[in-house]
């Protein structure tokens, strides 16, 4: 019995040491896209509605950290090929992504999507997602960007006439005030809120439209490479407080 107590003891002390000595030999790189509020360069990094939660954790379990600034597409890319200790800040989680990346527990709630839309546009509030989507007005759209499963599958299905870019969401809404291109865009609430306080775009060129059918806001979580621990993962979790309902 005392050989198997003084066993068991050893073990622990064993795992013990090994994660630390993983967490002084290795530095977890923590990708960001400048994306306000959610993500904002700042002296230390980056902080905002889900940089902020993130660094907190990797701070409270331990874990070295470095944030790097990192396109959208180039951050799945490094997930996906799994060569390094990447994480990456603020995503939701899909089936897609499931398959190749670890998540941790939600990092941030979002409000719920709005559309924006041209002043002259015909959309209006209080319509059906469903509805503006089968108006013919033209929807310009992230390439390879997710709006939930639900937002996903009604564009899907309603087929819309879509206008892809790879610009931020910034640039979307300056590409829309200008007219040429697109009629309208799907954004987050907290999004649209800060960009229009900063005057981004000139008055009166777009407009916010409350569309009904909209799910409630997802959760975003930090996504990280296969090659990332999951005592690492498990450790992150345990730092990070509940969300709120």
């Amino acid at each position: 019995m005392n050989v198997k107590h003084g066993c068991w003891a050893m073990c622990l002390g064993w795992l013990a040491s090994a994660q630390f000595g993983w967490a002084q030999q290795n530095e977890v790189t923590l990708h960001f896209n400048e994306r306000p509020p959610y993500l904002q360069v700042t002296a230390n990094g980056a902080s905002g509605l889900t940089a902020t939660p993130a660094a907190n954790a990797f701070r409270h379990a331990n874990i070295p950290f470095h944030w790097q600034k990192t396109p959208s597409e180039r951050q799945l890319y490094l997930l996906q090929h799994n060569e390094g200790l990447d994480c990456a800040v603020g995503w939701y989680k899909t089936p897609a992504r499931e398959k190749f990346a670890q998540f941790t527990s939600p990092i941030y709630r979002d409000r719920a999507y709005v559309a924006v839309v041209r002043q002259q546009s015909s959309l209006q509030e209080g319509m059906s997602l469903e509805a503006a989507l089968a108006s013919g007005q033209r929807l310009l759209m992230k390439q390879g960007y997710s709006y939930g499963p639900t937002v996903d599958a009604k564009i899907a299905k309603q087929a819309p006439k879509v206008v892809a870019t790879t610009s931020e969401n910034r640039d979307m809404l300056q590409m829309l005030a200008a007219g040429d291109r697109a009629d309208w865009l799907i954004i987050s609430d907290e999004e649209l809120g800060y960009f229009l306080k900063s005057k981004v775009v000139p008055e009166n060129t777009v407009r916010r439209v409350a569309l009904t059918g909209m799910p409630a806001g997802l959760p975003r979580y930090i996504l990280c490479s296969q090659k990332v621990p999951r005592t690492v993962i498990e450790a992150l979790n345990k730092s990070m407080p509940p969300l709120a309902d």
